[in-house]
């Protein structure tokens, strides 16, 4: 009896040693890669350097050649004035007031944004791989749950101290979509919106209860923000702040980093904001 089963543990050892497991067969098959992705055959990576020199050489003639004129450039920096500091700027009131009217405008966009991730109907997944449950969504929709003035205020008119995320809903954890499914998954945070540079202005819609989140409007983006990473300005520093923006001031944070801004500009009590190191 003893002979038998040892026997048979024999044969299923030998059995278990001749099998190749199916992953690692059809990633040492050449034939296979070509199946599953044919540009690795039309288009092998060798014959692609990643030096950028090989496919700009320095040397050829136009090199240094702007890829826009200057009248390109002049028309683009006033654009780019006039999202941030003209007329469609978070702190233009008139450019404020027709978004917080607009039924398209930053109550649509908060109404969405929060269907979108917390409709009965819709899964989504937390950095566990779990799905993201009915205690989450009703968290969320509580968070949300703010009031939108109809009218433009000054109060509201505020500036980014940091680089800053722009959150589709109140939280900085993430949802994603089913990890199964091919693109999905880690690392694509479906609650990731944007990002906002340090010095942006914005415009304070509304804050969550605990006052931690602040609905914004950007020069590009509506969205949630860490309360922490913005401060509220007033008439005196967007005056000086702008006058030196319209002299082309590149380097503005260098020159006058907001962590040494003076209380007089910005409605804080006076902490340390470290933002320009």
């Amino acid at each position: 009896m003893k002979q038998m089963i040892g026997f048979s543990i024999l044969l299923l050892l030998i059995g278990c040693s001749n099998k190749t497991p199916h992953s690692l067969s059809l990633f040492n098959d050449k034939q296979d890669i070509n199946v599953i992705d044919q540009t690795k055959k039309l288009f092998p990576i060798a014959n692609y350097p990643q030096n950028s020199t090989r496919w700009i050489p320095p040397n050829e003639p136009g090199y240094r050649q702007p890829f826009l004129t200057e009248l390109q450039q002049k028309k683009a920096f006033n654009t780019l004035l006039a999202h941030y500091f003209g007329e469609q700027s978070p702190w233009n009131g008139d450019y404020i007031q027709s978004v917080l009217q607009d039924a398209k405008g930053a109550k649509r966009n908060l109404s969405h944004f929060a269907e979108k991730f917390t409709a009965a109907n819709v899964s989504h997944y937390g950095e566990n791989f779990r799905l993201l449950d009915a205690g989450w969504k009703a968290k969320m929709q509580h968070r949300v749950s703010v009031s939108i003035a109809d009218r433009y205020t000054p109060t509201g008119r505020g500036i980014t101290l940091r680089e800053t995320a722009v959150r589709f809903l109140p939280t900085a954890y993430p949802a994603f979509e089913d990890p199964r499914e091919a693109g999905q998954g880690y690392p694509f945070d479906m609650l990731q919106n944007s990002t906002l540079h340090p010095a942006e202005p914005v415009y304070i819609v509304a804050v969550t209860a605990d006052r931690s989140w602040s609905f914004i409007i950007s020069p590009t983006e509506m969205g949630w923000v860490d309360s922490s990473h913005i401060a509220k300005v007033n008439d005196h520093f967007i005056q000086q702040w702008t006058t030196m923006a319209k002299k082309s001031l590149g380097q503005l944070l260098m020159i006058m980093p907001v962590s040494l801004i003076s209380r007089a500009y910005l409605d804080l009590p006076p902490v340390p904001v470290h933002c320009c190191h």
